[in-house]
């Protein structure tokens, strides 16, 4: 048996794509955590941060046959988690009025009602913010804010300097500072 510890990315897709489980478990080693913590980071909820990862392993399983063979695995993954995410936040925002009716019609103290009324608009803010961002901003920015990889991991995985990442950092936060700004604006 191979140690598939010492393989590349690129082998490891190469071998799965061939039917090798054991390549596809070195995968799922490899990027399971950080797949994970940015999940839980993105949606505030465990249990619907492992559906969601599992979901996207499932997904990489039934793209098996397509998977380009020079692409990392982990850029592959995000890339379908983050499609995940987002529909559920499309979900979440479908549902929102089911629970806003929810809110009105409970026993629930008026302060408590009010503060999880604001803390939704800020998150929904954040979102809508980052949601505006320009497409290789975003990239960075959730990348640097939702999961465990440092700025030169960033830059690797996306195939640009540390100093492109750290400046589109700055700019995305600049930018969300004036989005977010112009949205508090129009709703007080």
């Amino acid at each position: 048996m191979s140690d598939y510890s010492k393989y590349s990315d690129q082998d490891l897709i190469h071998h799965f794509k061939n039917g090798d489980e054991a390549a596809f478990a070195e995968i799922y080693q490899r990027n399971y955590i950080l797949l994970f913590n940015h999940a839980s980071r993105m949606t505030q909820n465990l249990q619907a941060a492992e559906d969601l990862v599992h979901d996207t392993f499932l997904i990489f399983i039934e793209q098996k046959a397509t998977l380009d063979e020079k692409s990392s695995p982990r850029y592959l993954l995000f890339t379908i988690l983050q499609r995940k995410i987002i529909n559920r936040f499309r979900k979440i925002g479908i549902e929102k009025k089911f629970l806003e009716n929810k809110y009105v019609t409970s026993s629930v103290d008026e302060t408590d009602l009010i503060n999880e009324i604001i803390k939704n608009e800020e998150e929904e803010m954040l979102r809508e913010g980052i949601y505006r961002l320009p497409k290789e901003m975003r990239k960075v920015y959730l990348l640097k804010n939702y999961s465990d990889l440092s700025r030169s991991e960033i830059a690797k995985f996306l195939g640009v300097s540390e100093n492109t990442v750290k400046t589109q950092i700055q700019l995305g936060k600049d930018y969300l500072k004036r989005i977010i700004g112009k949205l508090l604006f129009f709703i007080f």
